[in-house]
């Protein structure tokens, strides 16, 4: 049985709240939740803190994120008082493409897209995952179209 199916096993049958006290019983400082703050972020987070569940929950702030999204962060932190880890592009490689190809470089190709991407969100994601075993992350079927058969 491969992890997506011990952990699908694990939880199975269980409310949210259960699925995740199970999951923190079972990999003890081994789960990870990223939010980006959005609705289902908000619930996911809410279970966690609320619960006060040994969940670490992170961000990636690609540098490009929506005054709004700082807003529901600080609040955020004001509500549950609880540290969110913040992971960022590498200054480097950021520096070096936006000196190269400027701020909006990735409306110019898809190689271009894949650059900007590989540095503000995959490479941090990386960072944010490594010694983990369970990434937990709130999405919606309505995001996407390969999202709608998710669980």
């Amino acid at each position: 049985m491969n992890k997506v199916e011990e952990v699908g096993a694990l939880i199975e049958g269980l409310s949210p709240q259960e699925a995740l006290l199970a999951l923190v019983n079972n990999y003890p400082d081994q789960i990870t939740f990223s939010t980006s703050f959005g609705w289902e972020d908000q619930v996911i987070a809410d279970m966690i803190f609320s619960n006060n569940l040994a969940i670490e929950v992170f961000t990636l702030d690609t540098g490009r994120l929506f005054p709004e999204t700082y807003s529901v962060w600080s609040r955020m932190r004001e509500r549950y008082n609880r540290n969110i880890q913040v992971y960022y592009p590498d200054r480097e490689k950021l520096e070096a493409m936006l000196s190269q190809k400027g701020p909006n470089s990735f409306y110019e190709s898809v190689d271009n897209r894949k650059e900007c991407c590989g540095i503000r969100k995959v490479e941090p994601l990386n960072r944010a995952l490594a010694g983990k075993q369970i990434w937990i992350t709130g999405i919606r079927a309505d995001q996407s179209l390969n999202r709608e058969q998710m669980n």
